[in-house]
C-alpha cells in the first residue's frame, strides 16, 4: 500500500503469503489489536461518504485529519513486524514502549501496552471470533473478569483454576489453584461447583464484574446456580468449544457487558495456566 498522501508512506513486500485471501486475514486478524485505516484517500470532516469508507480491505491507507501522524507510524510499524512475522521483535517494541511510557508515569498507555502484549498472546483464540461478534460488545474501562478450568488425566490429579483480567490486563498476582477435592470422573458440572463454591467463600477477594467459563449453557448454568445458593449476583458468560477446542461460540457475554473477544481471551488465559498448574502437579509423583 501506499500512504504517502497523508505524510506515512508504506512501501513494501510481505509473505510469503500463499493468496490474497490469506494476506487479507492476517490485516483482519492483526487489525484486532492494532487498529489501522484503509481507505485509499484522504478522510476529512467536509466528506462523510470518506469517512464511512473506513472499512477491511486489503490496504492500509489513509488517516482522518486530527490523528497523531507519529504515533499512526508506531502503529503501523507495528502491524509491519506481524506481517514480517517478526513476533519476537514486536513483542521487544511492545515491552520497551511499556516501561518507556510507565517511566514518564503515562499510566493509560502503559495499560494499553500491557493490554497488547496479552492479546499478542492469544491471538489464536481472538481470531476465531466473528467481526461482527466484536462489535457494540466493548467491555467497560476497568472491568474485572474472573475465568475457570478444569484440568484431569484419566480421572486423577484434578485441578481447577481461577483467573483474573482487570481492564484488559492479566493480574496474575491474583490468580488461583484449587486441587478438586469431591472429584468423580467426568464430572466437569461438580468441579466446577466446587472451584466456584470455594473461591467464593473468600470475601477478601474482590468480586468479579463478570464470571467467564469454559463450556456450554449447561456449564453457565452450573455457575449461576452456585451463585443464587450463596446470593450473590454476578453475570455469568460460557465459551463453548469445537472438537478441536477452539471457540466456536460465546454465550451470555453481551447481557455481562464484556466483549465476545474479552470473554475469548481470559477463558483462553484460563485453560493454558490449568494445563501449566496440571502439569506441575502430575509430575510431583514422578519425583518420589
Amino acid at each position: 500500500g501506499d500512504t504517502s498522501r497523508r505524510g506515512v508512506t508504506l512501501r513494501a513486500v510481505y509473505g510469503p503469503f500463499p493468496s490474497g485471501a490469506q494476506l487479507r486475514e492476517g490485516l483482519r486478524l492483526i487489525r484486532r489489536i492494532f487498529p489501522f485505516f484503509d481507505t485509499p484517500k484522504p478522510v476529512g470532516t467536509k466528506s462523510k461518504h470518506q469517512a464511512a469508507k473506513i472499512e477491511f480491505n486489503a490496504q492500509i491507507g489513509q488517516y482522518p485529519r486530527g490523528y497523531d501522524a507519529k504515533e499512526y507510524r508506531r502503529t503501523i510499524r507495528k502491524v509491519m513486524l506481524f506481517l514480517a512475522g517478526r513476533g519476537k521483535e514486536l513483542r521487544v517494541a511492545l515491552e520497551k514502549e511499556m516501561r518507556a511510557v510507565a517511566k514518564e508515569e503515562r499510566f493509560e498507555d502503559a495499560a494499553a501496552a500491557r493490554r497488547e502484549l496479552f492479546a499478542l498472546d492469544h491471538i489464536q483464540d481472538v481470531s476465531l471470533i466473528k467481526d461482527e461478534q466484536l462489535e457494540g460488545t466493548r467491555a467497560a474501562s476497568g472491568a474485572r473478569i474472573e475465568a475457570y478450568d478444569t484440568a484431569h488425566l484419566s480421572g486423577t490429579n484434578a485441578v481447577g483454576v481461577m483467573t483474573v483480567v482487570a481492564d484488559g490486563v492479566p493480574v496474575k498476582k491474583e490468580y488461583r489453584t484449587f486441587n478438586i477435592r469431591g472429584f468423580k470422573k467426568n464430572d466437569d458440572i461438580g468441579s466446577l461447583k466446587e472451584i466456584l463454591s470455594r473461591r467464593l467463600r473468600h470475601p477478601e477477594w474482590p468480586l468479579p464484574d463478570a464470571i467467564v467459563v469454559d463450556g456450554g449453557r449447561t456449564q453457565k448454568k452450573a455457575a449461576e446456580s452456585v451463585l443464587k445458593e450463596i446470593g450473590i449476583v454476578i453475570p455469568v458468560a460460557a465459551v463453548v468449544k469445537d472438537e478441536r477446542h477452539r471457540p466456536r461460540e460465546v454465550i451470555g457475554a453481551r447481557a455481562a457487558g464484556i466483549s465476545e473477544a474479552d470473554a475469548v481471551l481470559v477463558n483462553a488465559e484460563a485453560h493454558r495456566f490449568s494445563l501449566a498448574r496440571h502439569r506441575r502437579a502430575r509430575s510431583r509423583p514422578l519425583r518420589k
